[in-house]
């Protein structure tokens, strides 16, 4: 959804196939967009703060782009791999993919080329300016990664919160960025036990120990 809450995108399986659609007036009314094909699942849409920049992924193996508030879509360069979650900056013009078991990827031409992270990827999160990345999936000791430059390099965050309450071996898998990156959320994959955890840092992209 856009910023204002104009525009906004959904997916669906729906009678066999991944279906897309688009909003231009608050969700009152949905537009039929673009199918992704019989038997494709299409689990996360993305969109830019003010609508006209959308991504999604399928597990077809393909990455979609629209710049025109989600009415016509181009398939982009991404590899073909089974794409499950995408997040996308305010501009747009940062994005990040990853896909079912495999590297995340990241984009800095409004999702139409993409490159891997090197980093394993499972649940993405991205801040405003789309400098600030988050992404968790793996164990305690190998499941937290953060980037400060637009999912280029990452470092390693697993280790500072394995002290946090709660923390535990359970696999990461989910995370949340604020708007400024300067608050981060990972959450466990169970419901058991120690949920999720947040901290606020001294500055972007640093977890307090």
């Amino acid at each position: 959804m856009s910023a204002s809450g104009q525009y906004a995108i959904t997916c669906g399986f729906i009678s066999g196939a991944g279906n897309t659609y688009f909003s231009v007036d608050y969700g009152q009314t949905w537009t039929f967009s673009i199918t992704a094909g019989n038997g494709v699942y299409i689990f996360h849409t993305a969109m830019s703060a003010s609508g006209q920049y959308c991504i999604f992924g399928n597990y077809a193996g393909l990455i979609y782009y629209s710049s025109d508030y989600a009415k016509t879509w181009t398939t982009s360069n991404s590899p073909s791999l089974s794409w499950r979650t995408a997040a996308m900056s305010a501009s747009g013009q940062y994005a990040v993919a990853s896909p079912t078991a495999n590297n995340a990827y990241y984009s800095v031409d409004y999702g139409q080329t993409w490159t891997s992270t090197g980093k394993y990827g499972y649940g993405l999160s991205i801040s405003s300016t789309g400098k600030y990345v988050l992404t968790a999936r793996g164990s305690a000791s190998t499941g937290v990664w953060f980037s400060s430059d637009y999912g280029v390099n990452w470092t390693d965050f697993t280790s500072r919160i394995s002290g946090a309450i709660g923390a535990s071996s359970s696999t990461y898998r989910y995370t949340a960025l604020s708007g400024s990156g300067q608050i981060q959320l990972v959450a466990k994959s169970d419901i058991t036990g120690f949920v999720g955890w947040a901290r606020k840092s001294p500055e972007n992209g640093h977890f307090l120990e």
